[in-house]
Formats: structure tokens, C-alpha cells, sequence
């Protein structure tokens, strides 16, 4: 497995580099936007620097919809 993954990574390295570089220019890219991107064409996105209002807040990372459980007594663990 590990001689495979080597040689498909060293005959498409230009390829990641040029997604490499396309995450560090947008953070997220779609798979429309990668295989854009591949055949030579950059992503559009809306510049948002114009706008007054700000963008919304909040994790990018989906809520389960569970709260947290209280910290009762303090620190935890407690070693002893």
C-alpha cells in the first residue's frame, strides 16, 4: 500500500501541488472547484471585504445537539 500511494503522489505531484496551493489561497474548495482548478481555472468567489456587515460566527463543524455536561467540584480529573 505504502509503494503505491508513493508512486501515484510522485507522478501527480503537480497536481498536489496545484490543490495544495488552491487550499492555502481559499481554506475550502468544492470538488467542482478541485477539478477546476486541475484543468486551469480558478475558483470566483464574492469578495466579501466590501461589505459592512460580517460574516456569521460560529464552528464549521456541525452541532451533535448536545450540551456539554456542568463541571461539578472543578478541575477534573482529580488525581489524588
Amino acid at each position: 500500500g505504502y509503494d503505491r500511494a508513493k508512486k501515484i503522489l510522485t507522478e501527480k505531484r503537480a497536481q498536489l501541488d496545484t490543490i495544495a496551493n488552491g487550499l492555502l489561497e481559499f481554506e475550502t474548495l468544492s470538488g467542482e472547484e478541485m477539478k477546476g482548478l486541475l484543468t486551469g481555472k480558478r475558483p470566483v468567489r464574492e469578495d466579501t471585504s466590501s461589505t459592512s456587515a460580517s460574516p456569521p460566527r460560529g464552528s464549521a463543524v456541525p452541532s451533535t445537539g448536545q450540551k456539554p455536561e456542568p463541571d461539578v467540584g472543578g478541575l477534573s480529573p482529580n488525581p489524588v
